[in-house]
């Protein structure tokens, strides 16, 4: 029989809408651009969550008027996630993406291949799901534009190599999820 591994993760959303998904479960809008395929996403780090609710990106996030997060615990099972910071996983999932990547940009031209990277990544996370029958793919980003890093001396960290990462977590089954709760955020 295989372990269980256990996160608390974050959700970060309008007071009005938190209180929706406690109700009626959490509605997954699909999107052609979504970082890793279709499904609910979550940060492990409570602070990006919060963060998140005072700078929603319109194309994927709710105006939000009360801050609130939606925290809850999910138990994955082995062989039903994909964890980008295990280095099995991760080679795993870069061979499948040589192999999808391939075919794709044999269907574009070169000069949209940039434009459709997004797309083309999100693709293949929504076909690797179906593959391998994943519950979530967990992924880490370094990206050069962390508006959440406003005033910190980031050449000095990159000097030493120590960028931030944040951890995303996108969740295609609910069935994964084992407890749920409402943290209101004030003003």
């Amino acid at each position: 029989m295989s372990s269980e591994i256990i996160y608390e993760l974050y959700h970060g959303t309008d007071l009005a809408i938190a209180k929706k998904i406690m109700k009626e479960g959490f509605i997954q809008r699909k999107n052609p651009e979504h970082w890793l395929g279709n499904g609910i996403y979550f940060y492990k780090d409570r602070s990006l969550a919060e963060w998140w609710t005072s700078k929603p990106s319109m194309k994927f996030g709710n105006p939000i008027s009360v801050p609130a997060l939606v925290c809850v615990t999910v138990g994955l099972q082995e062989n039903h996630f994909f964890d980008l910071n295990n280095l099995t996983h991760y080679i795993v999932c870069a061979t499948e993406y040589d192999k999808f990547h391939s075919i794709a940009k044999k269907r574009i031209e070169p000069a949209e291949e940039e434009y459709n990277i997004n797309k083309i990544r999100c693709a293949f996370f929504d076909s690797l799901k179906e593959r391998y029958m994943l519950d979530c793919v967990i992924g880490t980003f370094h990206l050069e534009d962390q508006r959440y890093l406003l005033g910190v001396n980031n050449a000095s960290m990159k000097h030493a190599k120590l960028p931030y990462i944040e951890t995303q977590i996108c969740v295609f089954s609910e069935t994964i999820i084992k407890k749920i709760a409402i943290l209101e955020l004030g003003r």
